[in-house]
């Protein structure tokens, strides 16, 4: 028995009909190919199975070279690659860099917005000689980040953001300082993490 890999495209080509009465004998594996890499007109055919693994070969290079000519169609590709489980033909190397990037991305946003939170919280608790003038612009900037942090927080970034609250602390404390020449500022934080996410909590 012989096994087939199909090459395959979106359009109809004389080959099919011959196609469709073959693979209804024979065996077969998908391999969907990413169209901007063939020729056009576009061709559909088989290819022995034995040449599987220098097809997959071929195909992670091209997608590699995707990625470094043509990004919007390279994520667009190994998107579909991973709906369809095609897990063998993805581009991994790029892949992990695109998603640890992500992931510093997405972490330094959130502590970004935590850190203008405790800023502005500090301004609003412990600036006297501005309060009147600017208690609204801070409580409005306050309320803000809270709905901008809100928007990106996961379970995951959540517990990230408990266990650098410590340092973002400092670095607050830092700017606050400078801001206000203030020197009776706390060392530590003052403020859980619940209060701090929490829209409507000020302190007294």
């Amino acid at each position: 028995m012989v096994n087939f890999l199909i090459l395959h495209t979106p359009h109809p080509t004389p080959q099919t009909p011959h196609l469709r009465s073959l693979l209804k004998t024979y065996p077969y594996q998908l391999l969907p190919t990413p169209y901007s890499l063939l020729p056009t007109p576009y061709s559909l055919f088989p290819v022995p199975y034995s040449l599987f693994p220098l097809l997959m070969k071929s195909q992670i290079r091209d997608l590699k070279q995707l990625y470094e000519t043509e990004y919007d169609q390279w994520l667009t590709e190994t998107v579909k690659l991973l709906k369809n489980r095609q897990l063998e033909e993805l581009d991994y190397d790029n892949l992990i860099e695109e998603l640890e990037a992500l992931g510093r991305s997405e972490r330094n946003a959130v502590k970004s917005l935590l850190l203008q939170i405790i800023i502005h919280l500090m301004l609003f608790q412990f600036w006297e000689a501005e309060k009147v003038r600017n208690a609204n612009h801070w409580a409005g900037e306050i309320i803000t980040f809270r709905v901008q942090l809100e928007d990106k927080l996961t379970t995951n970034l959540r517990n990230y953001l408990a266990d650098e609250l410590p340092k973002i602390y400092q670095n607050a404390l830092l700017i606050v300082q400078k801001k206000t020449q203030l020197k009776s500022l706390p060392e530590q934080c003052p403020y859980s993490l619940g209060e701090l996410l929490d829209k409507d909590w000020f302190p007294n």
